[in-house]
Parts: structure tokens; sequence; C-alpha cells
């Protein structure tokens, strides 16, 4: 899943700690734990979109705190979306239906989870329906860590860059309940039964059980003996999961940047293979394909998308070369589509790829938001691709786009506001699951 390019906070968050102090200096070590933060926070009034037709706006159900990092949705559009089930109602009429048009959605298990960057322990869960509308879910935002996250089957795996916990969810309510203690965090990436988070200088492994999560034996993978110096500790980000191998990227700050692939064996133990360098420094992310074939990596310094052909069978990556300009993109379920921003961040822009070798072309006009925004997640059937923007420095939304499964391009559906926050710390992603 791609990540807000705005600011690219937790992934390398050690890491630029350690470079304030020079080459050589001591690594900053974590705090204790990460409940110092305040549990939820006072909604705030957004700022909608210049193009927006009227604002009709209601808060979440969350107790207040002190944080000024919020969650607030809004449907930034002519008529309020419906949410016809028990889970978005409550006596203070929150979520009563405002005058308008928009036909009453069929309740859905299928939620969005925020990410959020901002001190505050909060998630923000909103309810996907099958039209296309969101709607947040009683209690939301919930008071748990959620810098990084990511869907284990009927569990939701959150927390920061030191904790991370399960969670149930709700089918109905989309309510979370946390079923496991705080093991060690990181960026995120899991599968039905192993959890992987991705740290500084390791990538911690779990097994999930019942909604408890073990170490596997052997875990922390890939610690790098003897860096270069301190500040280019690497920091394993962009993790991926296809086709039973896990894809990360090894950031090593001024000392490189490449790209891995790991096969998870069956106990979730991994056997690394190194595909490339993406690039000489700075932050990388990469994007692969669901059928595990064709990894793109993402220089962000330089603004340019890789290409490697990568061989599940026997670990072998032939480099393909340079596709297009890119700030970041996500590859839709069916493996057709990938969508991307450019380095302005305030477009879409839509690649059809290529089955045999990979290679992308511009197939439907860029749709322009005329903010910072980034798409980062589609529902489970494809039809709808999920947007992060941006339209002020401390304002946020979702964006939702019907996607054309023939041509590839976009049709807004619907924007729907996070809320502000005080300074530029705030939603950073976002990631949908469907659960039972």
């Amino acid at each position: 899943m791609a990540r807000f390019p705005r600011p690219l906070v937790l992934v390398f968050l050690l890491a630029a700690m350690v470079a304030m102090f020079g080459c050589g200096a001591g690594r900053t070590s974590a705090p204790a734990s990460a409940n110092q933060f305040a549990s939820t926070a006072t909604p705030v009034q957004s700022s909608a979109p210049s193009n927006a037709a009227s604002t009709q706006s209601f808060s979440g159900a969350g107790s207040p705190s002190t944080s000024s990092n919020s969650f607030k949705d809004t449907y930034l559009g002519p008529n309020e979306p419906t949410d016809t089930s028990s889970a978005g109602v409550s006596s203070s009429g929150i979520n009563a239906t405002p005058p308008g048009t928009m036909p009453p959605s069929t309740a859905s298990s299928t939620f969005v989870f925020v990410e959020n960057a901002g001190t505050a322990k909060q998630m923000a869960v909103l309810r996907l329906n099958a039209d296309g509308s969101l709607k947040s879910v009683n209690g939301s935002p919930f008071p748990y860590d959620s810098a990084s996250i990511a869907i284990a089957g009927n569990y939701v795996i959150a927390g920061n860059y030191y904790d991370i916990a399960a969670y149930s969810v709700d089918p109905t309510t989309g309510t979370l309940t946390k079923t496991s203690s705080d093991v060690q965090g990181g960026q995120l990436a899991a599968t039905n039964e192993f959890v992987y988070a991705g740290n500084d200088n390791a990538i911690y492994e779990y097994q999930l059980v019942n909604g408890s999560l073990s170490p596997i034996p052997g875990e922390p993978f890939a610690i790098q003996p003897g860096p270069i110096c301190d500040c280019a500790m690497p920091a394993y980000a962009s993790l991926e999961i296809a086709q039973g191998h896990l894809f990360y990227a090894d950031n090593a700050g001024h000392a490189g940047t490449s790209a891995y692939a790991a096969t998870i064996q069956g106990d979730g133990s991994l056997l690394p293979n190194r595909i490339d360098v993406i690039g000489d420094g700075g932050s990388a992310s990469i994007v692969v394909s669901p059928n595990g074939k064709f990894v793109y990596g993402i220089d962000e310094s330089m603004h340019a998308l890789s290409l490697w052909d990568f061989d599940g069978n026997t670990g072998a990556a032939q480099y393909v070369g340079l596709t297009t300009a890119s700030n970041g993109g996500v590859i839709d379920p069916s493996g057709t589509f990938l969508f991307a921003t450019p380095a302005t961040g305030s477009s879409i822009d839509t690649y059809r790829i290529n089955p045999q070798d990979g290679t992308l072309t511009e197939v439907a006009s860029a749709v322009f938001t005329g903010y910072q925004t980034s798409p980062q997640a589609f529902d489970p059937t494809g039809k709808y691709l999920l947007s992060l923007d941006s339209p002020t420095a401390t304002t946020y939304a979702i964006g939702v786009w019907a996607i054309d499964a023939s041509s590839g391009s976009l049709r807004r559906v619907g924007s729907y506001s996070l809320g502000s926050t005080s300074d530029s710390f705030g939603p950073r992603g976002l990631v949908v699951g469907s659960f039972q």
C-alpha cells in the first residue's frame, strides 16, 4: 500500500532522529510505551475543497481529549450518504439523514481504517457501502495507535513504531476489540496467519492464533551486522505480501536502498533474496503486482519508477528498466491497472500493466484534484479506488473513485473530510478489509 507522500513520518522516524546527531552518534532509544498519548481527539471543523457543492458535518462518538489531531467525517458533496445499519445510529442523532436524494445503502461488512501519524491514540473506522459511500461507525475514532495498519483475516493489526496489537472487528458494527498484548511494532504486512513488522534494522515475525500474536522462533529477521554508521542503519519498510513472498525495501540512508523478496515458509519464517538496488540515497518504496511477478521500485528522491520481473520459483529478478515518473502508486486487485501520482501530487494517473513484461502504458486522462492526493487502497471487489487527500496543509479527506473496468478511467463518487490537525502529522494511509 502506498503511503501519503507528505509527510513520510512513520517508516523513517527513528532513522531521522539518529541522523540529527550525525554519523557515528548513538542511536536514540524508543520510549517504553506508546500509551503516553491521548486517548481520543476533539473533532475540529475541517475545510472543504473549493469545488465542494455543500458541506454537512457530523462528528464521531469518541470522547474528547486535549490533542489537536482529530478525525471528523464530512461528505463533501450535494448529498449526505445514508447508513441504514444500526452501526451508525445514536441517540444524539449525529448520523441522522439530512435532506438529499442519495438512496439508502445496504449495511456492508467492508470497512476503511485510517492510519494516523499524529500523537493522538486514535483509529478512525468508516463503513464502505456498495454504492461507494462512507460512514463513520459508532465509536470512531477508537482510542488505539494506528500509525501502521494491516488486515489479517478477520483481525486488524495496528500500532506505531514501537508497539502493535491485534484487534477483532465486529462485521456488523465495525467495533474494534483488542485481543492481544502489545508486541514490537513497525511497518506492517500480514497474511491470515502471520504478521510482519519492519523496524529499524529488523523485521519482527509473529503467528496470529485466535487473536493472539506469538513470536516466530528465530525472529527478529534480517538484522544487518556492522552498518556503515548509525545514520545508515537500515529501516525495513514498504512491506507487501504476494504469492507466498514478503517484499520489502531496505532503506539505509546514504548507504542506499535495496529491494528484497523473502519466501514465507510454512512456519512463517523468512528465507531472504535480494532483488536489486532501488536508489543511492533517500527514501524509497515498492509496489508489487498481485501475482508477485512485477516489482516496481519508487525512488522518491528522483520521482522515478523502476521495474523488475520477479520469478517466484527461483527467486531471480531481472531488471526491466524505468517505466514512468511517479511519486507512488497502487495496483488494483486484478493486476490490470496501476494508479499513481506524478511529482506534483495533485492528480491521479492510470496505467495499464502489460501482463507479459510489466511495462506501463497510460490509458486514461489524469483526474485532477487541485490539491495533494495519493491513491491508497481498493475495496475487495476492485470497483472503487480510495485516495488520501490533503486540501490544505493541515486538512485531510478520503476520496472515493469508481473505476471503469475496461479503460481504468476514474469517476469521483465522493469526498469525505477527516478533519484538521494543528500540524502536518495527520492521516498517512488507508487500509480496507471485509470481515465475517
